[in-house]
């Protein structure tokens, strides 16, 4: 009975585990999308603004 409560407990420990591992990957997941966008606008609008430039003053 002991043994079985023990492999309960253990299976359940590592249940957990794994789901906050899971949780942190998510979460860095969304992170790093989340600053890979931003990156991805001020490329984007240094682009736009360099093109703007260079069209007005040749």
């Amino acid at each position: 009975m002991c043994f079985w409560l023990n492999l309960l407990k253990f299976h359940r420990k590592k249940r957990l585990k794994r789901g906050c591992f899971f949780r942190f990957q998510f979460l860095k997941a969304r992170i790093n999308g989340y600053f890979g966008k931003m990156i991805d606008i001020k490329v984007n609008l240094f682009r736009k603004n360099n093109f703007f430039w260079k069209n007005t003053f040749r």
